[in-house]
C-alpha cells in the first residue's frame, strides 16, 4: 500500500476469489514504532492508517476493527461506534512483553469500550490468551 509504506495491517477474507478487507492501524504506538531506536527495530518504519474502516461480516454483522494498544484511545473507536457495529474487533501480538502483567492490564480497556460502547468486543493475540466480552463486560 503506498509504495514505500510500511503498514500494520489487518485483514478479513470475506471468502474465497474476494479481495480482503483491510484496516491499517490508524494510531502507533510511541514505544517501538515511532521510535526510530527502538528495541523493535524492524517495526521503526511503521506509516499510520489513514482510512477509518467498517468490516461488512455480512448482510447483519459489521465490525470495526483495531490493532493492538489503538484500543486504549476510545476516540478512535468512538468514530466508527458512531456507524453502529455489531462488533469491536482488537488484535495484538503480546509476545515483546513475555510473561509480564500486560495480558491482565490489556484486558482492561477492552473491557472498558465493551461497556462504553455496548457492544461485543473481540480480542484475538497471536501470543497470549484470547478474549471475548458481551456488551456487559463480561
Amino acid at each position: 500500500n503506498g509504495g514505500d509504506q510500511i503498514l500494520n495491517a489487518s485483514l478479513f477474507f470475506k471468502k474465497e476469489g474476494s479481495e480482503p478487507l483491510m484496516y491499517s492501524k490508524r494510531k502507533l504506538f510511541l514505544v517501538g514504532e515511532l521510535d526510530p531506536r527502538s528495541i523493535f527495530s524492524e517495526n521503526n518504519k511503521l506509516s499510520k492508517g489513514q482510512q477509518s474502516t467498517v468490516f461488512h461480516l455480512s448482510n447483519t454483522m459489521d465490525a470495526i476493527p483495531s490493532i493492538c494498544f489503538e484500543i486504549f484511545y476510545s476516540h478512535l473507536v468512538r468514530t466508527r461506534a458512531r456507524l453502529n457495529p455489531s462488533l469491536i474487533i482488537n488484535q495484538a501480538s503480546l509476545r515483546n512483553f513475555g510473561n509480564s502483567i500486560i495480558q491482565e492490564i490489556y484486558e482492561k480497556p477492552l473491557i472498558m469500550r465493551s461497556i462504553e460502547y455496548r457492544k461485543p468486543v473481540v480480542f484475538s493475540s497471536n501470543h497470549g490468551n484470547s478474549a471475548a466480552f458481551n456488551a456487559l463486560g463480561e
